[in-house]
């Protein structure tokens, strides 16, 4: 018997047939079920259960790792071992919901980074807006591209990038953002 009820039996219904009219919810309890997922992503020790076909279509990334050149599956198991699981879910919210669940400026920072590792411009455009009026809420000022006015973009020694300006009385000040590796 198949799910139109042919050859006889009742009509099969899928889970969200009953309750869930649009396609954002029915996304959405895939997600939240992992129902008939096909790859478990395994994040620092925390496994999402996932679908390829959702991963694929979001990030050309994702998709290069999840497929071989034959379009065939490669696996079903993806270990992102340097990224945050915090961070990775609100990724995946975004890809199953369209908006991402951002919480705080740190996780927004952290997921803007994935969105650039996982070349997803949409959510690093969402991500800069949420830190941009989260700053001006708390009072800082900020420019249109999110930089501090009066301060420059410098590189310390190590890798350290930050934005650095000289105070009335001369001394200088850095505002340090660590930058991590990525396999860009």
């Amino acid at each position: 018997m198949n799910r139109f009820g042919e050859a006889g039996g009742p009509m099969l219904q899928m889970p969200w047939e009953k309750t869930l009219t649009t396609v954002s919810e029915r996304l959405w309890l895939l997600l939240c079920t992992g129902w008939r997922s096909d790859v478990t992503v395994h994040v620092q020790g925390v496994a999402m259960k996932a679908h390829r076909l959702i991963l694929a279509m979001n990030s050309a990334v994702l998709e290069e790792k999840l497929f071989d050149q034959n379009e065939t599956a490669s696996n079903s198991h993806l270990i992102l071992a340097d990224d945050s699981p915090e961070a990775f879910y609100a990724v995946l919210e975004y890809m199953y919901g369209g908006c991402p669940n951002l919480v705080s400026v740190p996780l927004a920072l952290k997921v803007s980074d994935l969105a650039v590792k996982y070349q997803m411009e949409d959510l690093h455009s969402a991500c800069s807006l949420y830190i941009v009026h989260h700053m001006k809420s708390a009072g800082y000022q900020v420019d249109s591209a999110g930089r501090l006015p009066g301060y420059s973009q410098d590189t310390l020694p190590g890798g350290s990038m930050g934005q650095r300006r000289s105070t009335a009385e001369g001394e200088q000040v850095f505002l340090e953002k660590e930058v991590l590796p990525h396999d860009y």
